[in-house]
């Protein structure tokens, strides 16, 4: 039983504050350890390993795993890779280089290497004539860029996947084009870390926190209520549809966004068209529905029937029915909420929403406010 004694309604504010403070701090925790390891990602080392290369190698890697923002160490047998361009006659005495581009499996990267064709290369033993760099592998800041949607791809390849066991591959690069294929894999597979699952796991830890406290809150205040509680702590109004609408896109979209930033890296050119329209739709909706509720105040002796049987029913009390415009709203929410939860979990990206979808939205949402009218008039 809820305790409805003003010491009871003051035990749960203090809770869902400590909930929502718990939240704030696990979320700071994740940025920060999350700006920590792009800050060290420059201070990666790269020497050759230890033990030589295989019979016949031409590509080697020294690391045996990475994420993006960081570099990895690529060796190149420079004789045996460019024994045909060595072999071809010079002319003029400018140095001859090649630009590299770096394949994770079958797939092109953003990212290159080059190196001069005449070099000479590591005089120490095991690795003679070989040449170690350290290339970056720098996630694209603009998602929307050629480059943020290559990395994308690259990481969503193998679906929800926190670890990678990727052939490392180079070819040379074309001027204005990606390589087709590699011309030489690495003999070992390095594992690509798409995402930390326990830095993953402390984000999320963060976001359901603050959904949490934020969820406790409105329970006893009008944050997603029809109106404001009186001061008698036994005073529950009824929970208005247009505002956990506006809640579940506010929790969605910023979750989606610090998620992606996290994983890839980008912050700019992440927020699409379909889901700009979409936050429009329910932030006019709830507005509405809020200059409807101020019009047409519900009655102070309104009281909740639970939150379900709130958002989905119309009338107070003995009157109180079941609504189908308020569960069509719902289900399209649902149904949208999902899809955007799977593109963002499968493609770290934002959905960009069918228009036929965004106008089928938009028509369960004026339904309901058109419904909303005589609601209150009856009230």
């Amino acid at each position: 039983m809820v305790d409805a004694t003003p010491e009871g309604g003051k035990s749960r504010g203090q809770l869902w504050l400590a909930i929502l403070v718990i939240g704030v701090l696990a979320l700071g925790a994740t940025l920060g350890l999350t700006a920590r390891q792009i800050a060290n990602a420059d201070a990666r080392g790269c020497a050759p390993p230890a033990a030589g290369p295989a019979d016949g190698a031409v590509l080697a890697v020294a690391h045996k795993d990475f994420r993006l923002g960081q570099g990895l160490c690529i060796g190149v047998n420079l004789p045996a890779y460019f024994a045909s361009e060595r072999a071809a006659p010079r002319t003029g005495t400018a140095p001859r280089t090649a630009t590299l581009q770096i394949f994770f499996d079958r797939h092109a990267t953003p990212a290159t290497l080059t190196l001069d064709i005449d070099a000479a290369g590591n005089a120490a033993k095991p690795w003679v004539g070989w040449q170690w760099t350290l290339v970056p592998l720098r996630p694209a800041t603009t998602a929307d860029s050629t480059e943020g949607r290559k990395w994308r791809a690259l990481l969503t390849e193998d679906g929800i996947a926190p670890l990678r066991a990727v052939s490392i591959g180079v070819a040379n690069k074309p001027a204005e084009a990606d390589a087709p294929l590699p011309r030489v894999r690495a003999t070992t597979k390095p594992v690509l870390e798409v995402f930390a699952p326990w830095l993953t796991a402390l984000g999320a830890f963060g976001i359901i926190a603050i959904a949490t406290g934020i969820v406790m809150a409105c329970w006893d205040t009008g944050l997603l209520r029809d109106r404001t509680p009186l001061p008698d702590p036994a005073d529950k109004p009824p929970f208005s549809l247009g505002r956990v609408q506006m809640a579940v896109w506010l929790v969605l979209s910023v979750g989606g966004y610090l998620a992606i930033w996290l994983i890839t890296g980008a912050r700019s050119g992440l927020i699409t068209p379909g889901l700009l329209t979409l936050l429009g739709i329910s932030g006019m909706s709830g507005l509405a529905a809020r200059m409807i509720d101020v019009a047409n105040p519900t009655p102070a002796t309104a009281q909740s029937a639970g939150f379900w049987r709130d958002i989905v029913s119309e009338g107070y009390g003995a009157t109180r029915t079941v609504a189908v415009h308020r569960l069509q709203m719902l289900a399209w929410t649902l149904i949208l909420g999902m899809i955007f939860v799977w593109t963002v979990l499968t493609s770290f990206a934002f959905p960009d929403f069918d228009t036929n979808l965004l106008l089928l939205m938009g028509i369960s949402s004026g339904t309901y406010l058109g419904f909303k009218f005589p609601e209150k008039g009856a009230a």
